[in-house]
């Protein structure tokens, strides 16, 4: 529900959430996307 209200941005439903993206991730069941670099 919090990604949905966030237009599926998860660093701001995160935010939101007061938890990591990570968190977030976890919670859809989703992998979260190798960090760039």
């Amino acid at each position: 529900a919090a990604l949905r209200a966030a237009g599926g941005n998860v660093s701001r439903a995160a935010r939101a959430l007061g938890v990591s993206r990570n968190t977030i991730y976890r919670a859809i069941g989703r992998t979260p996307p190798a960090a760039a670099g």
